[in-house]
């Protein structure tokens, strides 16, 4: 705290302002006691609390991990299973060679009776 005296302030009057100064200063300096008890809880349920978010923030870490595992595991499933038009896709070519393989015999006699 800086105070400033007067230059025709005389002795008495610059020593009652120096208590005054003094006088409030240690008056602050006496609480810094129970300051310092309450910053060192403080400081101790922050640090409580520190501990506890970066443990949570480890389990959701963890916790996504798997879900981007799971995600990628459905994924490869649903690749592996064939869509619909795939499937009907299928089914006409395999209608479609039983066919051939029925024309070609049928084709051979048609001639031999030719």
């Amino acid at each position: 705290m800086v105070v400033r005296l007067s230059a025709g302030m005389n002795e008495a009057g610059m020593l009652g302002a120096w208590f005054c100064v003094f006088g409030s200063a240690l008056g602050d300096v006496s609480h810094l006691p129970d300051q310092i008890v309450k910053l060192g809880e403080d400081c101790g349920r922050l640090q409580a609390d520190k501990a506890r978010l970066e443990e949570e923030f480890s389990m959701l870490q963890q916790k996504v991990e798997v879900l981007k595992e799971l995600s990628h595991q459905k994924e490869l499933e649903l690749q592996k299973i064939p869509s619909q038009a795939e499937c009907a896709q299928q089914q006409r070519e395999q209608a479609l060679s039983a066919v051939d393989e029925k024309v070609v015999p049928a084709t051979e006699a048609v001639k031999i009776y030719k």
